[in-house]
């Protein structure tokens, strides 16, 4: 389930073997009715994310697909089939003044950035090990854009790019042994409340490695991108 960013739309998808149920259900949330079925995908769709501006809505699934549609009319903008090697779990819209662009993570150990008039891969950073979570930072750090990435191992990396450029790099990495202090820490990742402890601490130890594809369990807290030093970090990498 995904809200939009305007708070008009909810989006829901659900467990899907057959793509007559692979769908997209929208509610207007000033009627709270069903608008829009949308259909696109062959299974089970893991992921949505909308532009910041509400324009269009992107999902990823099982079938290794992403789908583009248009929210004005709710129609297929462009698919990409096999945009992956492996099942996308992740999918997150840049902000608009890095311009059209979204970020794809993929258990086959890459992450793949889409842009352009006609919507192309402009950008493929490979991993050592599965990916299972992304996410762009919803501002620009000076002319920056930052893309966090959660693998299966535990670890985390940070993508850096300039405005401008097709070039995303990892400008920084998190192991499975480090520690974050409180609750704000990287947008994307969903940490179990019962792996905080009394002070806040996240009770990371041998579980770190399970944390990234927690989204079953529940109650969960959001975490934010807010902790990281991106300006400090910008300075000394993008100098």
């Amino acid at each position: 389930m995904s809200t939009s960013n305007s708070g008009k739309f909810i989006a829901s998808t659900c467990k899907s073997s057959t793509p007559d149920n692979a769908v997209i259900r929208v509610f207007d949330t000033t009627t709270y009715s069903e608008c829009a079925i949308l259909k696109a995908h062959g299974l089970t769709i893991t992921k949505l994310s909308w532009a910041d501006d509400d324009s269009f809505l992107v999902s990823v699934g099982r079938d290794r697909q992403w789908t583009i549609f248009e929210t004005t009319e709710w129609k297929v903008v462009k698919s990409m089939g096999k945009a992956h090697a492996r099942i996308i779990w992740d999918v997150s819209v840049a902000p608009i003044e890095f311009g059209k662009a979204f970020v794809t993570g993929s258990r086959d150990k890459s992450v793949k950035i889409w842009g352009g008039e006609k919507w192309e891969c402009i950008s493929t950073v490979k991993f050592p090990e599965a990916v299972t979570s992304c996410s762009f930072l919803h501002e620009l750090v000076g002319d920056l854009a930052f893309i966090a990435v959660g693998m299966e191992n535990g670890k985390m990396y940070i993508l850096g790019c300039e405005k401008g450029s097709e070039h995303f790099r990892v400008v920084k990495t998190f192991d499975e042994r480090f520690v974050f202090k409180g609750d704000e820490l990287i947008v994307g990742l969903r940490i179990p409340r019962r792996l905080l402890d009394c002070r806040g601490d996240l009770a990371l130890e041998r579980e770190f490695g399970n944390l990234l594809r927690v989204e079953m369990i529940v109650p969960c807290v959001y975490i934010k991108f807010s902790s990281i030093p991106w300006r400090r970090m910008a300075d000394e990498i993008f100098q």
